[in-house]
């Protein structure tokens, strides 16, 4: 029988890497790699004999979600689902129910053991050969995945035979010049000790957990249920907003929510105010990227410009701490007349108390706090705090808040098959004077090509 063929999909390519060393040190399979949804969608459409899936959830051009629903309406493949947040959390996922078997679910940062269990039980539940390797106390390791290494510090040997091995690295030694002219000679594999491969294989999940934990760190105010993951990816494809721009924006994100949890208060208000139903967190990370969007072709892309706007997105509305009252952009009378008394006062001065959070925090531009400020003016005179009207607002404001508004339509109106004609005539008609002007016609300009 043919060996087992693996899909893996999984768009970070260092964990992708450690993914393909585990796997190939125990499995005698083929591996499909794939870094993007349509890639993984693609394989599994072309290859008739797949015997299992592993798959993270968050990948470019569709996710784990619509992998998992192509694999049900087609072949029904077992499958594993990688990710840092709960499957339950996840739209497309609503049949996948883990059994430990057939459908499992591992949670990030994983084991070498965890993979390794979890692909021995999917195949199991298939006809393929679990083609478990057995190597005499050596496991195999491609060299393509150390051609990099400087040095080791394990011993490096080449299997002669079944059974027989001849060292070609000391540890320690000088190796890259060694390892690339093995492979200049079309050699494919390498034997590690089995304990040195098992320290290997350690240390670099050790080094991706501390990564992940960072990165965890950052984002766990933005925990994500499935409302602000699909609402916010649904928005960008919308917008046709393109994958450098997408990486670009949620570096700085993370660089920025990393310096505001070292404030106690702030990393307090970061974590109630992102744990709501998802439309505060969906429109502030949206209108993020489209202010990035609109300022870039505004020839205002340097990277300082949206580390501003970064921390605008993030703060300006997180004293509300409300999804309800996030939604509201414009003050008049009458809607604040039917507001309780506490959200009105909360509502009314949200902007002067994170003003007064931010006065002590050095790392905060003053176009930021500007932004903060001004984010509820709007071109008519009827926002608020001042009433400014359409030209007496920063640049960056105008651009901000024009991004708010695109952004509130984007997730709160039904739009079919992409049509934005209802938002150009709404900026068209509110937005087309003033400081609005410019990002309005750059915005109308960029949906026109």
């Amino acid at each position: 029988m043919a060996r087992p063929k693996i899909l893996i999909a999984e768009a970070d390519k260092d964990l992708l890497d450690i993914y393909q060393i585990v796997i190939e040190s125990e499995f005698d399979c083929e591996l499909l790699i794939a870094q993007t949804g349509d890639k993984a969608i693609e394989l599994l459409n072309n290859f008739d004999d797949i015997a299992c899936i592993i798959s993270d959830y968050k990948m470019p051009n569709r996710n784990g979600g619509d992998l998992f629903q192509a694999n049900l309406k087609k072949k029904k493949l077992p499958f594993t689902l990688i990710s840092g947040g709960f499957y339950s959390d996840f739209e497309k996922l609503e049949k996948f129910k883990p059994d430990g078997e057939k459908y499992i679910f591992l949670e990030k940062p994983i084991t070498e053991n965890g993979l390794i269990k979890a692909i021995r039980n999917m195949l199991s539940t298939t006809s393929f050969p679990q083609g478990d390797l057995h190597s005499d106390n050596y496991t195999r390791i491609k060299l393509k995945f150390l051609s990099e290494e400087i040095t080791l510090p394990y011993d490096l040997y080449l299997k002669l035979s079944e059974g027989k091995y001849t060292k070609i690295i000391n540890s320690e030694e000088e190796a890259n010049e060694i390892i690339n002219k093995y492979i200049s000679k079309n050699e494919v594999f390498c034997y590690l000790k089995t304990s040195a491969f098992t320290e290997y294989i350690q240390v670099k999940l050790e080094q991706f957990a501390e990564e992940f934990s960072e990165s965890a760190g950052q984002h766990e105010t933005l925990r994500t249920s499935h409302k602000i993951i699909n609402s916010l990816e649904m928005g960008l494809e919308v917008l046709g907003i393109r994958k450098e721009h997408i990486e670009l924006v949620d570096k700085i994100t993370d660089n920025c929510l990393n310096y505001l949890k070292k404030d106690k208060s702030l990393e307090k208000l970061l974590k109630n105010s992102f744990s709501n139903e998802g439309y505060l967190v969906s429109h502030s990370l949206l209108a993020l990227h489209i202010s990035y969007l609109i300022s870039s072709r505004m020839k205002l892309n340097d990277e300082e410009i949206l580390r501003k706007l970064a921390y605008a997105s993030i703060l300006h509305d997180l004293t509300l701490g409300s999804d309800e009252l996030s939604q509201i952009m414009i003050i008049s009378q009458d809607l604040l007349d039917e507001l309780p008394l506490d959200k009105r006062l909360i509502t009314r001065n949200h902007t002067k108390e994170m003003a007064a959070l931010l006065e002590n925090l050095e790392q905060i531009p003053s176009d930021t706090l500007k932004i903060i400020s001004e984010h509820h003016e709007h071109p008519n005179g009827k926002g608020f705090p001042r009433n400014s009207g359409s030209r007496n607002i920063s640049p960056l404001s105008g651009i901000f808040i024009i991004s708010l508004k695109i952004s509130d339509f984007i997730l709160t109106r039904k739009i079919q098959g992409g049509d934005l004609s209802e938002l150009v005539k709404e900026l068209k008609c509110d937005y087309s004077n003033g400081k609005f002007k410019g990002p309005c016609n750059e915005f109308i300009n960029y949906l026109s090509k």
